[in-house]
């Protein structure tokens, strides 16, 4: 199943690094269905226009992961722009992430608010169809804003050199341990063990609720590594309490995370776990509030703002879709991991 899933998370590597202009990309991969080529959120004149609508109050954005993590940091960073790029709705995180994520996602799904969205990522679609009874038969995808590639880092006192250094460690007898948080993160644990030849005593994975708190052990050197996603990182990379040590993709991160070798670069095979992020709401939102929030994310990914003060910050990727080719994506990532179950 392992090996089945990484090659399902490798197909979308293409799809996670092209770039969209001007409203949706029309990547090609087995994780997602071909996208048409008029813009995602155009809406037939049938339906009623979204600008008919407004939230009659702030909206709530629920994140099922705790503050700090990259859904949160996703989240803040959309409600940032949309202040830029003159959205004029209030928003607010509303943090629901008890029982792994389960009480948020059920809140979503039953919600008749229509002030009410949640984030929602790849992480997501593993840890709800794993831990839960939940899918996106319950929900209607609105917009796919960014992808990530991973990143391992340490602190600058690390006693190890490099990954290869730790890695004959851990041969020697030596336990080495990498925090992380769930979703894609575990994946890229299993990947290292794969080709390493190590077991899981040797190079054993602590799991947190969120990439905050696996940082958190990581700087309180309570682990020796901790793998990311750029965007929960790079501030601590920056401070200089974080190194770089491996770039989990194809080509080395820009900077601040220029530092880190490619793991092929190390000498092992390559690794790649994008880790796509969007958002979606309730299948019981009427048309018009769903029209509504498709419009103002269309408004976000085509805005060069999103792309500056996010996409190029954290060295993401601007994977970029909406309404129907988003609510699509997300359905098809469910029957490639369930297919490989």
């Amino acid at each position: 199943m392992k090996k089945g899933l990484a090659l399902v998370l490798s197909s979308m590597l293409a799809l996670s690094m092209l770039t969209a202009c001007g409203g949706s990309s029309a990547p090609a991969s087995s994780a997602a269905p071909a996208a048409s080529s008029a813009p995602a959120s155009s809406t037939p004149a049938s339906e009623p226009a979204a600008q008919d609508w407004k939230p009659s109050k702030t909206v709530s954005i629920v994140c099922v992961s705790a503050a700090g993590g990259g859904s949160d940091i996703n989240s803040r960073a959309v409600i940032d722009t949309f202040g830029k790029i003159g959205v004029d709705t209030s928003f607010i995180v509303d943090y629901k992430n008890d029982g792994g994520g389960a009480v948020g996602w059920q809140y979503v799904a039953k919600s008749t608010d229509d002030n009410v969205i949640m984030c929602y990522g790849f992480g997501d679609t593993i840890n709800m169809l794993t831990n839960t009874d939940f899918s996106m038969e319950d929900y209607r995808g609105v917009s796919l804003v960014s992808a990530e590639q991973l990143v391992l880092l340490s602190t600058p006192n690390c006693k190890y050199k490099d990954l290869n250094e730790a890695v004959e460690a851990a041969k020697n007898g030596t336990v080495v341990t990498i925090a992380g948080s769930g979703g894609v993160d575990p994946i890229i644990y299993n990947k290292l063990l794969q080709i390493t030849g190590l077991t899981d005593a040797q190079l054993s994975y602590i799991q947190h609720n969120s990439t905050g708190e696996a940082i958190v052990t990581m700087l309180g050197n309570h682990s020796d590594f901790v793998v990311c996603k750029p965007s929960s990182c790079i501030s601590y990379v920056e401070s200089g309490e974080l190194v770089p040590y491996v770039a989990f993709q194809k080509d080395r991160f820009a900077a601040p995370l220029d530092t880190a070798p490619t793991i092929a670069e190390l000498g092992y095979d390559a690794i790649e776990a994008p880790m796509w992020r969007g958002f979606a709401v309730s299948k019981n939102m009427p048309e018009e509030a769903y029209q509504y929030y498709c419009d103002i994310f269309q408004k976000l990914v085509d805005s060069p703002e999103w792309t500056a003060d996010y996409v190029e910050k954290y060295a993401a990727s601007p994977l970029f879709l909406i309404g129907k080719e988003a609510d699509e994506f997300m359905r098809q990532a469910e029957v490639d991991f369930n297919a490989i179950q």
